[in-house]
């Protein structure tokens, strides 16, 4: 089993924070995702779809997870 701290990379988790803020702000993200919520979804896109011979999955994969971002209207 592989385990994944978060919580060792505060610089990230910072800038994704602050992308994260200016988005909801601006009202194009929804407002419960948090920076934990991002960098766990980038690291089981990367996992599952690494990119040698992958990248048609990982784009899909990316593509869902930013629709799932935006606020329900």
């Amino acid at each position: 089993m592989v385990q994944i701290r978060l919580s060792g990379t505060p610089s990230s988790l910072t800038a994704i924070t602050t992308i994260l803020d200016a988005g909801r702000a601006a009202g194009d993200l929804r407002s419960d995702v948090t920076a934990e919520d991002i960098a766990a979804s980038l690291i089981g896109i990367f996992t599952v779809a690494p990119p040698s011979g992958r990248q048609a999955r990982a784009a899909r994969l990316l593509d869902l997870l930013m629709d799932g971002l935006r606020p329900t209207r």
